[in-house]
C-alpha cells in the first residue's frame, strides 16, 4: 500500500513538472512552425465568443473571415490551411468559458493548462485499463513522453478539442470495464465534439457492445447524441444542416491528409493507386479484427480499440497530427505487455522503444521544419508513429488479449463494495 501511495505521488509531482515544462516550451516558441498551431484554438475561441456576444452562427463565412484576418492579416499563406469552425455546435458548450475571457492568450493559456492535465489522466487512465504498474524510473519516462512527446507536445500548442474528445473515449472504456454501460454510452456521444478522429472507433465500441449484448451502452449513446443536437437547435435551430455543409465541402477549407493525398502529392504517376491500396488493406484487416471480436472479453477488446485508434488515420478519413493523442494508449498497452512478458528485459524494451519514437519523431521535426511547410511535415507526420504501433500490436497481440484474473477479481470486489 505504501508503494503504491508513493508512486501515486510521483505521478502527481512530475505530472505537475511535465504540464508546466511543456508549457513553458510552447510559450518560448522556438520554432517557426508551432506559431500556427494555436490557430485551432483561436478558431474555436473566436467563433465562439462571435456567436456569443454577436449572435453570428459560427459556420458563416463571415466569421471564418472575421478569423483570418485575426490570425493572418490580409491574406491566408498559400501553405496554410483556412480558418473555419468546423465542430458541432454543442462543442461550443465546452468551449464558451474560454471565449468569455476576452483576451485570447490568456484563454489559450488557460486552455493550455487544461490540455496538459488531459494529457496526464490519459495517461493514467491508460496505465490502469491496461493494469501496468511500471517501476518509478520507467513511469518517469513514459511521462515524459505523454509531456513532451512530438505529437503530444503539439496538440498542447494547438489547442485543438480532440485532447478533450480522447478524455471522454478513454473514460468511456473505464466505464466499460466497470460496467457502468450507461456512463459509457453517454461519454462516448460527448466525444464526438470532435467526430472526424474518434468516429471510427466509436463504431468499433457500438459494435462489440451489440455483440456483448450490451444494449444500454447504444440506447445511451443514442439518447445523449439526440439530447446534444436538440441543445444545439435551441440556439441555431438549422445548425446540422450548416454543419453538414462544412463536412460535405470539407476539402474547400481544409489541406486534406490522408494516404492517397500525401502518396499523390509525392508519385503523381502511381501514388492514387498506392494510397488507395494502403487503405483498403486497414479496412480488410479491420473488417476481420472486429470480426474476431465480437463477443470476446474486454481485453481482447481493449486491444482492437487500440488497433482501430492505430490504422485510422490510414482508412482514408482526413486526420491531423493532433489527433494522434489518442495514440497513447496502443503505446501505453504494447509497453504494458513487453514489461509483463519479458520481465526486467521487457522494462528495457519499452524504455528503448520510447526513446527511439522520442528520438525519431523530434529528429524528422528538426531536420526538417525549416524546409518544408506545415502541410508537408503534417502529411510526413502521418506514418512513423502509426507504423511503429502497428508493428508493436501485433507483436504483443497473443499476450494483450488474454484475460487478467487479478483485474476481474479486483473489479467484483469493488462491485461488492
Amino acid at each position: 500500500m505504501k508503494s503504491q501511495r508513493s508512486q501515486i505521488l510521483f505521478y502527481f509531482l512530475f505530472s505537475i513538472l511535465f504540464i508546466v515544462t511543456a508549457i513553458y516550451f510552447i510559450s518560448r516558441d522556438p520554432f517557426q512552425w508551432f506559431k500556427t498551431k494555436g490557430n485551432d484554438f483561436v478558431v474555436q475561441w473566436l467563433a465562439v465568443r462571435t456567436f456569443a456576444k454577436e449572435n453570428l452562427s459560427p459556420y458563416m463565412p463571415v466569421v471564418q473571415t472575421t478569423t483570418e484576418e485575426f490570425v493572418y492579416g490580409n491574406s491566408v499563406p498559400a501553405d496554410e490551411k483556412g480558418l473555419k469552425f468546423s465542430s458541432p455546435l454543442y462543442s461550443a458548450l465546452f468551449i464558451l468559458p474560454f471565449a468569455l475571457v476576452s483576451n485570447v492568450k490568456s484563454a489559450q493559456f488557460i486552455w493550455m493548462i487544461l490540455s496538459g492535465i488531459i494529457l496526464m489522466a490519459n495517461a493514467g487512465i491508460a496505465f490502469r485499463l491496461t493494469g501496468w504498474k511500471p517501476p518509478i524510473g520507467l513511469l518517469f519516462f513514459t511521462l515524459s513522453f505523454t509531456g513532451l512527446g512530438f505529437y503530444n507536445l503539439q496538440t498542447m500548442a494547438s489547442g485543438s478539442v480532440i485532447i478533450l474528445s480522447s478524455l471522454f473515449v478513454f473514460s468511456s472504456l473505464v466505464a466499460i470495464r466497470l460496467r457502468r454501460h450507461e456512463l459509457a454510452g453517454i461519454l462516448l456521444a460527448m466525444a464526438t465534439i470532435q467526430p472526424r478522429a474518434v468516429v471510427l472507433v466509436i463504431v468499433f465500441i457500438l459494435v462489440w457492445s451489440i455483440s456483448k449484448r450490451l444494449w444500454s451502452i447504444l440506447v445511451w449513446f443514442l439518447a445523449g447524441e439526440v439530447m446534444l443536437i436538440i441543445l444545439g437547435l435551441f440556439f441555431i435551430p438549422d445548425w446540422p444542416l450548416q454543419y453538414l455543409r462544412i463536412v460535405f465541402q470539407f476539402k474547400d477549407f481544409y489541406q486534406v491528409i490522408t494516404p492517397v493525398a500525401v502518396f499523390s502529392s509525392e508519385l503523381p504517376g502511381m501514388g492514387r493507386q498506392l494510397g488507395w491500396g494502403l487503405s483498403l488493406i486497414m479496412v480488410i484487416i479491420l473488417f476481420f479484427e472486429w470480426l474476431a471480436a465480437r463477443k470476446k472479453d474486454f481485453n481482447w477488446f481493449l486491444w482492437t480499440v487500440s488497433l482501430t485508434l492505430v490504422v485510422s488515420p490510414w482508412i482514408g478519413i482526413p486526420s491531423d497530427p493532433n489527433d494522434f493523442v489518442l495514440l497513447i494508449l496502443p503505446l501505453i498497452l504494447i509497453l504494458a505487455a513487453w514489461d509483463q512478458r519479458f520481465s526486467r528485459f521487457g522494462k528495457w524494451m519499452a524504455g528503448i522503444g520510447l526513446l527511439i519514437l522520442l528520438a525519431v519523431l523530434w529528429g524528422i521535426f528538426v531536420m526538417n521544419y525549416h524546409e518544408l511547410s506545415s502541410l508537408q511535415l503534417s502529411r510526413i507526420f502521418l506514418f512513423p508513429m502509426p507504423f511503429f504501433l502497428l508493428i508493436g500490436l501485433y507483436w504483443v497481440r497473443w499476450w494483450a488479449i488474454k484475460p487478467q484474473v487479478d483485474f476481474i477479481e479486483e473489479i467484483s470486489s469493488l462491485d461488492r463494495y
